[in-house]
C-alpha cells in the first residue's frame, strides 16, 4: 500500500501541496464576505446530513495526505502526462476560484468556468486529481475520488436547493441552461 521510493523518484505530496497553494493564492481574489459564501451550509441541515459532510470533508482530504507517500518518477510519460492533465484541471479551478471570489452575491454566477458547470470546483478537482493519480500511477487516489465525487453529487443537490430559494427563477433558468457537470445535465 505505501511503496518504497527509488532513486530518481520524489514524493506524489507535491499535488497536495500545489492545489493547497492554489486554494491560498486565489484567496487574495475573494471580495469581502465572498470566504463565508464559499463555506457557509444551509442552516436547516439535519445531524445525519451534517455528519454525512463531515465525512466526505475527510474523504476530500484523505487521497491528497496519501499522494505524499506515494513515489513518482517525474521522467515517466505517464508523470508527464497526469501532471498536464492536473495542470489543466487547476488552472480551470483557479478560474473558477477567481470568478466566485469577485462574484456578486445578489445573483447566481454564469460568468467564466461557471457557464460550463454549475459546480466548476468539483470538476475541476476531479480533472486535476484523475491527472495526479495518473501520473502517480496510483488506483487508490481515483477510487477515493469517484467515490468523494458520488458523495458530492448528494450534497450539490442540497446546494442547488438553497440557491433556488436564494435566487428563485434566476437559478432556475441557470440550472436549465447550464450542465451540473460539465457534460452531464
Amino acid at each position: 500500500m505505501f511503496p518504497e521510493f527509488k532513486s530518481g523518484e520524489v514524493s506524489g505530496g507535491w499535488f497536495t501541496l500545489a492545489y493547497l497553494a492554489v486554494n491560498i493564492a486565489c484567496l487574495a481574489f475573494f471580495k469581502r464576505g465572498a470566504i463565508k459564501r464559499l463555506t457557509s451550509r444551509p442552516s436547516n441541515l439535519s445531524l445525519r446530513m451534517r455528519r454525512y459532510i463531515w465525512v466526505q470533508t475527510q474523504l476530500f482530504f484523505a487521497p491528497m495526505a496519501y499522494a505524499a507517500w506515494l513515489p513518482v518518477r517525474p521522467s515517466s510519460l505517464s508523470f508527464q502526462i497526469g501532471t498536464t492533465i492536473f495542470t489543466i484541471g487547476m488552472l480551470a479551478y483557479a478560474a473558477g476560484m477567481i470568478t466566485f471570489g469577485r462574484a456578486n452575491v445578489d445573483s447566481p454566477i454564469r460568468t467564466g468556468v461557471y457557464r460550463y458547470s454549475r459546480h466548476p470546483h468539483y470538476v475541476s478537482s476531479f480533472i486535476a486529481w484523475m491527472g495526479a493519480s495518473l501520473a502517480m500511477q496510483s488506483l487508490v487516489v481515483p477510487a477515493a475520488w469517484l467515490l468523494l465525487f458520488a458523495m458530492m453529487h448528494r450534497t450539490n443537490k442540497i446546494e442547488e436547493q438553497a440557491c433556488l430559494e436564494q435566487y428563485g427563477d434566476a437559478y432556475r433558468e441557470y440550472m436549465n441552461q447550464t450542465p451540473r457537470y460539465l457534460l452531464l445535465k
